[in-house]
């Protein structure tokens, strides 16, 4: 039976726990690119390239270095390396040459990883995608090399290899099961039988079960000191104070909620952890197995398992009973009301809808290949004599200037590149910075088929140099390398854990009216941007986003403490987790032309270090209300638990109490920070809870009034709702 439960589409090998073994694909043990390099550790690589310089050669025959999950001279198999283990894929034995390794030969060597697995089925082999980079392989091709075959339970596919193999796959042992079968299959056993490592006792039951042949999954929160891990489905959004009945009830509807939302996640294609070890739970289910739920509840209390978990996975698992049904042609006509052959012919054709190739051009009726191509203001102007499915304008910010569209830049910086290499890498990036801007290009491409469907497009008009079919068109090459790398960043931040803090406040005119405001601003900012960061650092949160709106005065200041942050952060003073990025919410194109030649300056400079600029409105200025929408976007970014708002004031100013009052019936966290002609400095936190449905974290607001030595409760009569404020004065 395949493991259906993917491997993520990035994986982050430092993240991995020590009993999952990422594989990848490996040259002939040079790994100096790719996941290969990552596996190796960028550090050790430069080590080992200081002791080949030391020595003046590389290694001797037979020697081995290792790294950080990998054996620098070891090509495939089982690496041992310093800070964990690997498994190797050797997918090019020319490391000059692409498909240098046979589809035969590496056939043979997942032959051997399957053995392997079985052999260690205490270990979790986690797959890259190896061969479908830098070897030159499809997808497909890789994952026609694992149909037939026995892949144990522990070894987890990427979505493309899985999508591919159930195509056309039925279920080992499958056999239709009514709602009461499965529910037969599944109980919860509250309290888990561990051993304190330290002392010896034993907690709970569980192995002492009456049900011994059950598979027990244990699905509570993380418990280093009894060895237990966290399960993706633990109840991490309210812990109990007390074993009560009340208690427990309130911990259950909490959990019922966040879960709730995870499956909506999971079922939109979103990635949710949690969707994925129900859905993993589901197909044991569907091949009868007995699963016992655990977890320390105790006994006769409410139990997030029992009352949530349990019912979840049985709908799941019916569902999936049904698809398969359909997919597979087996289904009864009464099902669903529609036969199965009408149904798999409905979706053979909407598969072939969605996988055509289509000419990349400017009057092309498909609007996303009018919106690939570089002048998409062209094909505005064919979208109005109704000949270009165009839907959007598609400005972009390359080089520190804006362009109205990615052909504008092309044909301003190409003089300075020679037709050839440097050409065709100008194209890519300046390809790659147009999807960077437009994440949802990215996602249309992965619907369609990401690389391989664009390998099948074509980019043809009026027979120039970039123009061809497939690869053989420049264009279309520079497209695929643009796109893969755009899509590699997308998918890395939407698995990452992000806070994410936005900047609000007075212009810089409004400082001026006393010499000490600006300073004690800039000093309350960078008071802030470091302590978000170690909070975010504290709760283990992968990445921290700070958004800014890019007007003078705050929004300026803030990101510029944020960049010196980051800048301090990849020098190496700073934890490189979370990693520091800044995201500039630019309102639209044109909201400096009022300002004077310094304050312009100073604007493109600041974008040019931003790691995204995204643009609110596509359209020039042409009103105040474009920046009004900008509010509108920089909350929209603030979803998580422990998100929030910085404001500075120090005067009213429309723009900002407009921020503040939309983000008060919204619910989010803010933390106003106000100097005075006293050289007083306060920090108010503001959040009207009823506004919000999940309770938010205030642990930010919480240290940065730490930083104060005494805490007062205020009421703000200015603002509505009655929020809870704190206010800390020094």
């Amino acid at each position: 039976m395949v493991n259906l439960a993917a491997a993520p589409n990035f994986i982050d090998i430092t993240k991995l726990r020590h009993h999952q073994i990422p594989v990848w694909g490996s040259n002939i043990g040079y790994h100096g690119a790719g996941v290969a390099l990552q596996t190796f550790g960028g550090s050790y690589k430069k080590e080992l390239d200081k002791l080949f310089e030391r020595r003046g050669f590389g290694l001797q025959p037979g020697e081995k270095f290792k790294g950080l999950r990998a054996v620098y001279g070891q090509g495939r198999g089982y690496h041992q390396g310093n800070e964990g283990d690997s498994y190797a894929i050797e997918t090019k034995s020319d490391w000059k040459r692409q498909r240098s390794t046979s589809l035969a030969e590496v056939g043979k060597q997942i032959d051997e990883l399957i053995e392997f697995a079985k052999a260690n089925s205490q270990l979790e082999f986690v797959c890259t995608p190896f061969g479908t980079g830098r070897a030159g392989y499809s997808h497909t091709d890789i994952a026609n090399l694992w149909k037939g075959k026995d892949i144990p339970d522990n070894i987890r596919l990427p979505s493309q290899w899985l999508e591919e193999l159930t195509k056309e796959s039925k279920m080992p042992n499958f056999e239709p099961r009514t709602k009461a079968d499965l529910e037969s299959l599944i109980t919860t056993r509250q309290g888990n039988q561990v051993v304190d490592k330290a002392t010896g006792k034993q907690y709970g039951f569980v192995g002492r079960d009456s049900i011994k042949q059950a598979e027990k999954i244990y699905v509570g929160r993380e418990f280093p000191r009894l060895g237990l891990q966290g399960s993706p489905l633990g109840n991490y959004e309210y812990r109990v104070k007390n074993h009560s009945l009340e208690e427990h009830k309130r911990a259950v509807t909490a959990y019922k909620s966040w879960f709730d939302r995870e499956l909506a996640k999971g079922s939109k294609g979103k990635k949710s952890l949690a969707y994925q070890e129900v859905d993993r739970i589901a197909n044991k289910l569907l091949q009868g197995k007995l699963i016992v739920l655990t977890c320390f509840c105790p006994k006769n209390l409410p139990c997030h398992a029992r009352n949530v978990l349990e019912k979840a996975i049985v709908d799941r698992a019916l569902e999936k009973q049904r698809d398969f049904l359909i997919s597979s042609s087996v289904a009864e006509n009464n099902l669903s009301g529609v036969s199965s052959d009408e149904e798999g012919e409905r979706q053979s054709n909407n598969r072939k809808q969605l996988f055509s190739p289509v000419n990349i051009y400017s009057k092309s009726s498909d609007w996303l290949a009018a919106s690939l191509t570089n002048p998409t203001t062209i094909a505005e102007y064919w979208a109005t004599k109704g000949q270009s499915g165009i839907k959007d304008k598609f400005p972009i910010f390359f080089e520190s200037k804006f362009w109205k569209d990615a052909e504008e830049a092309y044909q301003n910086f190409k003089q300075d590149c020679p037709i050839g290499p440097e050409r065709d890498k100008l194209m890519a990036s300046i390809v790659e910075t147009k999807l960077n801007q437009y994440p949802e290009l990215i996602k249309e491409i992965d619907k369609r088929g990401g690389s391989a469907w664009l390998e099948t497009c074509e980019h043809r008009v009026n027979g120039g140099f970039w123009e061809g079919k497939r690869k053989d068109s420049p264009f279309i090459f520079a497209l695929i390398k643009a796109y893969e790398r755009s899509s590699l960043r997308l998918h890395q931040k939407e698995a990452d854990s992000t806070m994410t803090v936005a900047f609000s406040g007075s212009r810089a005119k409004y400082f001026k009216e006393h010499l000490d405001w600006e300073k004690q601003a800039k000093n309350g900012l960078k008071d802030m941007v470091k302590t978000a960061f170690d909070t975010a650092h504290s709760l283990n949160y992968d990445r921290l986003t700070f958004v800014t709106g890019m007007a003078t005065g705050i929004d300026q200041w803030g990101a510029i403490e944020a960049i010196k942050l980051r800048k301090q952060q990849r020098q190496g003073l700073l934890p490189g987790i979370p990693k520091i990025e800044v995201l500039a919410s630019v309102p639209c194109v044109g909201q400096e032309k009022v300002w004077n030649e310094r304050e312009k300056d100073r604007y493109f400079k600041l974008l040019s270090f931003a790691d995204d600029v995204h643009l609110v409105s596509r359209e020039y200025y042409k009103s105040p209300a474009q920046l009004f929408e900008r509010n509108d976007d920089m909350l929209n970014r603030l979803s998580g638990r422990d998100d929030m708002l910085l404001v500075v004031q120090v005067a009213g100013s429309r723009g900002t109490q407009d921020a503040i009052d939309k983000a008060l019936a919204q619910g989010k966290e803010i933390l106003l920070y106000q100097p005075d002609k006293r050289g007083t400095q306060s920090y108010t936190y503001f959040c009207d809870r009823s506004k919000s449905s999940t309770p938010p974290s205030s642990e930010l607001a919480a240290k940065l009034m730490a930083l104060e030595r005494k805490q007062t409760i205020v009421e703000q009569a200015q603002f509505s709702n009655s929020p809870r404020s704190q206010e800390v004065e020094l």
